[in-house]
């Protein structure tokens, strides 16, 4: 009789299928599924265990929560408006669960470079927490001033170094590069237990000694407008440090608004400029002046350093980028363009107090570059001034003629902001 008969129930005495792991890293038809990465804050509590025992020192703890920050704010999206927030909201809640000492540790990490945005809700969870507090920990803390401030600069002021001699709550400096061409950017945030850069580093060198106020402004601005990119600037180097750096700046950022260069600082510019260098130009007066006149719109709208600003760097950006997309020029003009550029050059850095053996290097970048334009940017301009030195042809208006120039211009406008608004 067969076992069937017997009242066995079905499928009793075959060797049982092997369940699937609900672990496994294949799916039923052997294919790979993808490894669920753990999220900001669950790996933060894993490395809170590891990471902030009794005895580290309280830099080093300020430094494992600034790179957790880093990390958070680096891979943040772009509709994410407080990621910090964020992470100390999901912490909190997991404070009453088997992950509660580990989120105590972290909050209390935290709470040393606490910020305005996500301080008040960091710091009522610690007071209700019953948790033994770790010898590093620290009531909300006022970041303590430099014991000295040192700078670095090129001649033009493009490119500078600040470092800041920090004796609490260790000695320690913080290294912060800032560049200013194609906009004010951070690379790097450097943090070490001591340093003594050369005196000459690249184009740089050392200016001496500046107030501690005066550097932690430059800092913050530097990190404000840094913070500003959009993709964001997640480069290891910024971003591990970048919540420590934040927290000794935070109130020293001084708001600056743009201002335009008045129209009467603007033609005594271009007087000035015609009285001193027109003679060496074989162009016409209307020409040097027009040109000129965009000389001075690019250093307004674009170099931080104000309207004579101009550095190597700069010169670049004008002549192979900004003047192909922005400027609308006739060709009499456009070959004339580095001629002129030369001479302002000379004068704006004149003007500003620039040594002549630091001039002659952005004169050369000139030089070295008046063919690139002339070939790419004097012949072929690209993006909204291409279309509308099209338009102008088209319809026979004159290059020169500042009115109908103006109408096009606000046309074309009209039309971009409207094509905006139809594909939202």
């Amino acid at each position: 009789m067969s076992p069937k008969s017997k009242g066995r129930p079905k499928g009793r005495g075959r060797t049982p299928a092997r369940r699937q792991s609900t672990r496994s890293t294949h799916d039923t038809h052997g294919a790979q599924r993808p490894v669920t990465e753990l999220s900001a804050s669950r790996r933060i509590l894993q490395e809170a265990r590891t990471s902030l025992s009794d005895d580290q020192s309280l830099l080093a703890v300020r430094l494992v929560a600034s790179a957790w920050v880093g990390a958070v704010w680096g891979a943040r999206s772009m509709g994410a408006r407080d990621p910090e927030g964020a992470l100390v909201t999901e912490l909190v809640g997991e404070l009453g669960g088997r992950q509660g000492r580990a989120a105590y540790l972290a909050l209390e990490a935290l709470q040393t470079i606490a910020r305005d945005a996500w301080r008040d809700p960091l710091s009522t969870a610690l007071a209700h927490s019953d948790q033994p507090r770790p010898a590093w920990a620290r009531e909300l803390d006022t970041p303590p001033a430099p014991d000295r401030a040192q700078f670095w600069s090129d001649p033009w002021g493009s490119e500078t170094v600040y470092l800041l001699r920090y004796s609490l709550p260790e000695p320690h400096i913080v290294l912060v590069p800032i560049s200013t061409v194609g906009g004010v950017m951070i690379q790097s945030i450097v943090v070490e237990r001591d340093a003594n850069p050369d005196e000459t580093v690249g184009a740089m060198t050392h200016r001496g000694d500046i107030p501690g106020d005066k550097a932690l402004a430059a800092v913050a601005d530097g990190m404000f407008q840094t913070d500003m990119y959009w993709p964001p600037q997640d480069d290891p180097d910024y971003i591990v440090n970048r919540a420590y750096a934040h927290w000794l700046t935070q109130g020293h950022r001084r708001e600056s608004d743009w201002e335009e260069v008045p129209d009467e600082k603007r033609q005594e510019l271009l007087t000035a400029f015609q009285q001193e260098h027109g003679a060496r130009l074989p162009h016409d007066a209307q020409v040097v002046e027009l040109l000129a006149d965009t000389f001075v719109d690019f250093g307004e709208g674009y170099l931080a350093g104000g309207v004579l600003a101009w550095s190597p760097g700069e010169v670049e950006r004008f002549l192979l980028d900004w003047v192909q997309r922005k400027v609308i020029l006739d060709p009499d003009d456009s070959a004339a363009l580095p001629d002129v550029l030369r001479e302002w050059v000379v004068f704006a850095l004149r003007r500003k107090g620039v040594a002549g053996a630091d001039i002659e290097p952005v004169v050369a970048v000139v030089d070295d570059l008046a063919d690139d334009y002339r070939d790419d940017v004097g012949t072929s301009p690209k993006g909204p001034a291409a279309e509308l030195l099209s338009r102008a042809m088209a319809e026979g208006i004159d290059l020169g003629d500042k009115e109908a120039m103006d109408r096009l211009i606000g046309a074309y406008n009209a039309e971009q902001h409207a094509r905006r608004l139809l594909s939202e």
